[in-house]
């Protein structure tokens, strides 16, 4: 059996494509090695905003969509929100950009438009209260109204059917620190759930729920101290009651369902958790993650590995008696990964979000970062292997997508898709089942005498509060003979792929 390999090598990664000669399988593999030094400061990654950044996240092309409260970066006139190339400088789409007020929250939607949401009140010179809405090319889209909403929107969230939801210290249109607005910015009065105070985070679950933490201690007339999970229609899911004894801060969803917590708790429950727990599906205590005692500060923000590590950021500078300034990483069980060094912030890291290559972007208040001026938006170099496969086999019958190392592990299901039209439509193939090391798709109509496109999109938090979604992809071109259903079916050839993230 033999099998080829061609690995062409860029920006210190390698995209490998491995194919098998008779055709029987094709494979498109992205692969990101570890640098020397696995978690330094990427010196060539300066963006240089002249303000604070409270959230980054990838982008499905492979660039960062940032938010602040910045009116320059890369050296342009750039306000609150822009769209940065790998490199660190703004994409020209974005040059122009003008957002008055500040950007905390991005969610990138699966047809590219972009959703910010913040202390805003204008974009591109008009009325866009707490939400704004902009195209694939960085237009604003004017087809989404003002909602009207005051005093800031901390967290955003697309649902499937295009309805964004918005938390935050919010008020206004009558919404009050939670509410939903229609695929055109127009408030959705049937979602109506009654929050007694501040929402600081945000986290929509494959299901529909919703999860909620922030500083309230009642939904919808029922105590529901910090933290919450709310139904589809708004109403509060009475069989969910963890009881943390003071503020959650950040919610990041598993693919197994469980639930990490980040914030100002010492508790949950009755169990010790200082600023980081993590809690199973129906709101238990998870009994396999330890306790791991961050008592000098709160936690912001939580970047899950795909290898079940996950890197958290925060107002902390020791994590059991030992120096980590602002960031560290955890493993699996909540202990310590000492393998993971102090980056030496100078200041609360607000935001992290993982990029498909391994390398951690960083946002907050610090000004310089691992001995550098590096301020508000920095970015180490790999932290570790960070594998991505594609595999399309049988006909185009199964897509499987596996992932692993220090990519960021996705929050809910990828979706997959096809294109036989070069990309310019696509038809979803639906949404993927969970395997070990990834997702897997099957039982697909086979495609056969006919090039097609195969492409799979994972949401990825990020941000300050884990409150943004951004999105990484991996796409790929394939074409299966008729002979696959002759002899000994022995396969498929793979056209040059297109650019993997």
């Amino acid at each position: 059996m033999k099998f080829t390999l061609a690995c062409p090598e860029e920006s210190g990664t390698h995209r490998c494509f491995v194919a098998r000669a008779g055709r029987a399988a094709a494979v498109a593999l992205y692969l990101a090695l570890p640098a020397a030094g696995a978690q330094t400061i990427d010196a060539a990654f300066q963006p240089q905003p002249d303000d604070q950044v409270w959230t980054a996240v990838n982008h499905p092309a492979g660039d960062i969509l940032a938010g602040g409260f910045f009116d320059t970066i890369d050296g342009l006139n750039v306000e609150s929100f822009t769209r940065l190339a790998n490199d660190g400088h703004v994409v020209p789409e974005f040059e122009n950009t003008r957002v008055r007020g500040g950007t905390w929250a991005i969610s990138a939607s699966t047809d590219d438009r972009v959703v910010i949401g913040g202390d805003i009140s204008m974009v591109e010179g008009l009325p866009r209260r707490g939400v704004a809405r902009f195209n694939a090319d960085g237009s604003l889209d004017t087809s989404f109204a003002d909602p009207a909403l005051n005093g800031g929107v901390k967290a955003t969230a697309v649902q499937a059917d295009g309805k964004v939801l918005v938390a935050g210290h919010v008020n206004g249109s009558g919404c009050i620190y939670l509410c939903r607005l229609n695929s055109d910015g127009s408030r959705d009065t049937t979602f109506a759930p009654q929050v007694n105070d501040w929402t600081e985070t945000m986290a929509l679950q494959p299901d529909g729920k919703i999860l909620i933490g922030g500083h309230f201690t009642t939904i919808n007339g029922t105590e529901r101290k910090y933290l919450a999970r709310l139904n589809p229609d708004g109403s509060l899911d009475g069989a969910f009651n963890p009881r943390p004894d003071f503020y959650v801060h950040a919610i990041a969803l598993q693919p197994d369902g469980r639930i990490l917590l980040g914030g100002a708790f010492s508790k949950i429950g009755a169990a010790d958790y200082r600023s980081l727990a993590r809690i199973n599906a129906d709101g238990s205590r998870d009994g396999s993650f330890g306790n791991p005692n961050i008592t000098t500060g709160w936690v912001y923000t939580i970047a899950p590995q795909a290898d079940g590590k996950l890197v958290v950021g925060g107002g902390f500078t020791s994590v059991n008696g030992v120096p980590r300034g602002y960031v560290a990483r955890f493993n699996g069980d909540g202990s310590l990964d000492t393998g993971f060094g102090d980056l030496g912030a100078s200041w609360t890291v607000y935001g992290l979000t993982l990029q498909p290559d391994g390398r951690l972007l960083m946002v907050g208040r610090f000004t310089d970062i691992g001995g550098m001026p590096i301020p508000y938006l920095a970015r180490t170099l790999p932290l570790g292997p960070a594998q991505q496969s594609l595999n399309v086999g049988g006909g185009g019958t199964s897509v499987t997508w596996l992932r692993s190392g220090a990519s960021p592990e996705v929050m809910a299901p990828p979706v997959a898709y096809r294109s036989t039209d070069g990309g310019a439509t696509w038809s979803s193939l639906g949404g993927m089942q969970r395997i070990s090391g990834g997702w897997k798709l099957t039982g697909l109509a086979p495609l056969i005498g006919q090039e097609f496109t195969i492409r799979v999109d994972g949401l990825v938090q990020g941000g300050n509060g884990s409150n943004s979604q951004g999105r990484v992809r991996m796409q790929e071109d394939y074409y299966f003979g008729d002979e696959i259903f002759s002899g000994d079916f022995d396969g498929m050839e793979t056209l040059a792929p297109t650019q993997s993230r």
